[in-house]
């Protein structure tokens, strides 16, 4: 690739001019070069900045709000899994969840994968009191903290083996979970997992 180097005057049709080529991998700054007439003023440098750094400056990224709303998020469907031993597998809030009923019916929410080895527990997992039982290697997972209490080939279980519990509730036929961006805990009391009793109102 060649690049023009110098000319001895202004360019017109059909005039004859002297001009250098100099091919461009000689040229030891990578900047344009221009003509003594054509050097930029700093106006026009002042302008020319990479794209991207103005619009850095016209607000924090960190003011970004998350992706998703913190509070307590409906995810499914009480009647989705009404029966005991039920597992059900939800895709809510960039997550996948297993959600399960233990023995006495009460609904837990955990991360659906197996931090053994990956398994989904939503897929083929069984309800085992109030742990859900992995379909790979049999690792059973509270529903209550999310620790693993049997590991059926081993006589210990390592404190460290632990899938994520989210904080539930069911209220009015939803079963909720709270998510938060910043894994912050509930900040305004137990709503809506109080009692919410229906009302009368007067017209």
């Amino acid at each position: 690739m060649w690049l023009l180097e110098k000319t001895s005057h202004r360019l017109m049709v059909n005039e004859p001019v002297d001009v250098t080529l100099v091919p461009i991998h000689r040229i030891e700054s990578s900047e344009r070069r221009v003509l003594p007439s054509e050097k930029p003023s700093q106006d026009s440098k002042n302008r020319i900045r990479p794209h991207g750094q103005d619009r850095l400056k016209q607000g924090d990224p960190g003011s970004v709000p998350p992706v998703f709303p913190n509070g307590w998020i409906p995810i499914v469907e009480s009647s989705e899994g009404s029966k005991r031993a039920a597992v059900v597998s939800v895709t809510a809030l960039g997550q996948r969840f297993c959600v399960f009923r233990g023995e006495l019916g009460e609904a837990y929410v955990l991360d659906a994968y197996c931090p053994h080895l990956g398994a989904d527990l939503s897929a083929g997992g069984t309800v085992e009191g109030d742990c859900i039982e992995c379909p790979f290697h049999g690792w059973q997972f509270s529903g209550k903290d999310g620790a693993c209490k049997k590991i059926p080939y081993s006589c210990k279980v390592p404190d460290v083996a632990r899938t994520k519990k989210w904080l539930s509730c069911e209220v009015n036929a939803f079963i909720f979970v709270w998510f938060h961006a910043e894994n912050e805990d509930p900040y305004w009391g137990d709503a809506p997992c109080g009692p919410s009793p229906h009302r009368k109102v007067d017209l």
